[in-house]
């Protein structure tokens, strides 16, 4: 089974036995009453396509950093607070929260995309996206005596 459509569903636990999927290149649970994902996603290594927009979620386990093959993540309508700290280091997202990464920017993890970009788009979303790249930025550095400088 390469596609798992648990979208609309309710659900209000994802079993750990989902990590044991491991051929899934694509894993859709939007609409549904998750309030965490297990540990086990990160088994998930073929994984392309992600959508667990629209649920209860209010942190990620570590493990989704795992997912380095994802390609598409759909994570709007939960209660996260900063998705990038999970994702920042991923290269192969063309497509983030419905917006369509530019190719110009592709390849490149979101965690090294530099602020100067945000003045090249006009695309209101992407230009949220890196707003919220640059807020990590700074969250993650200042905290720790280290002093955010731009290349």
């Amino acid at each position: 089974m390469t596609h798992l459509y648990l979208s609309d569903n309710q659900l209000k636990i994802l079993p750990e036995t989902i990590g044991n999927l491991t051929n899934l290149t694509h894993l859709y649970l939007s609409d549904n009453q998750l309030k965490i994902l297990p540990k086990t996603i990160g088994n998930l290594s073929n994984l392309k396509v992600l959508n667990f927009k629209n649920n209860k979620l209010t942190t990620l386990p570590q493990e989704i950093e795992l997912l380095t093959k994802l390609e598409e993540l759909d994570s709007r309508e939960n209660h996260l607070k900063s998705i990038v700290q999970f994702i920042g280091d991923f290269k192969s997202l063309t497509e983030f929260n419905n917006v369509i990464i530019p190719e110009k920017y592709q390849g490149i993890a979101l965690k090294s995309w530099p602020a100067r970009w945000l003045v090249d788009t006009n695309d209101v979303e992407l230009r949220k996206l890196f707003i919220e790249v640059v807020r990590y930025k700074r969250r993650e550095y200042q905290p720790k005596g280290w002093r955010y400088v731009e290349n």
